[in-house]
This record gives structure tokens, sequence and C-alpha cells, in this order.
């Protein structure tokens, strides 16, 4: 359980990361989301500047900058402002995936209303296939190993 949680934070990590790295590039402006962190009190603002440093060739510079409320303006780092929106984008890409992770656990659930103890076992060699489903529930973190283990008990003492 601990290392779902843990994958779901890596990947929401890296997702907010890249998010943050590109979007401003591309959006320069979408880099004020991270002013509550970077510029309290005061407005984020952007500036750009073109190169041609070739024929053919076009280079961007965007700086970012923190007006405070008597009017100084002081430039903010490239690298903090990443930071701040990584921080500003990791938590609704760790609640977005954590919501997709507990809705693909709610989809493996049988069908059936009937709890996996209790439904009925026949003859036929179903006490396999029981056993089999009940791997696949613990595989699938929908009951714990104890759990697991305490089931296939019971099953073996009901033969």
């Amino acid at each position: 359980m601990m290392i779902k949680w843990g994958l779901i934070a890596g990947v929401a990590l890296f997702a907010a990361l890249m998010g943050a790295a590109v979007i401003p590039a591309l959006f320069p402006q979408s880099a004020a989301l991270a002013a509550p962190l970077l510029c309290a009190g005061g407005e984020m603002t952007t500036e750009s500047q073109t190169f041609y440093p070739e024929p053919g060739r076009t280079v961007i510079a965007h700086s970012f900058f923190c007006v405070e409320a008597g009017g100084a303006r002081r430039e903010l780092s490239s690298l903090l402002t990443v930071a701040a929106c990584t921080g500003m984008g990791f938590l609704p890409a760790f609640l977005v995936l954590a919501l997709m992770m507990g809705r693909s656990k709610l989809e493996m659930l049988p069908d059936t209303a009937t709890p996996l103890s209790r439904q009925p076992e026949s003859a036929d060699g179903s006490f396999n296939a029981r056993l089999a489903e009940l791997a696949r529930a613990r595989d699938a973190g929908l009951i714990s190993p104890e759990e697991f283990e305490q089931k296939k008990k019971d099953m073996l003492n009901s033969l």
C-alpha cells in the first residue's frame, strides 16, 4: 500500500515538474499561478525578449518580475519560478492520480453483491477457482495478505 502512494507521489511530482518547466516557457503568463508563493503582496509580471542570433534561428527569453506594492521591481530567478510552479502543480496532479488509482480499484471489484467469503462452492473444482480469485484480490490490493491467508485457512477448514 505504501509503494502505491509512493508511486502516485512520484508520478505526480514528475508531471508537476514537467508542467512547471514546459508550460511557463510556452505560456509565460501561466507562471502567475505561482505568484502567491513568489510575490506575496505584490504582482507578478513577465517580460519577453526576442533574439535572432543567426539567420533562421529565433531565441525568446522570458524573465519574471515581482512588482511590490511600493513600486519596487525585482527579478525572480527561473529556478525559483519553476520550483514554485512545481509546488503549485503537485497537489492537483497528485489528487488526479489518486482518484484515477482509486477508480481502477473500484472497477476490479466483482459485479455481484455477494461478498467473496459467502459465495457458494461446488465440488467441481471451485476451491481452486476461489483460491485464484482470492489471490487476484490480494494482488490487486483489495484484500491484505493477512486476510488472504485467513480466508484460505477458512476454506481449507470447510472442506
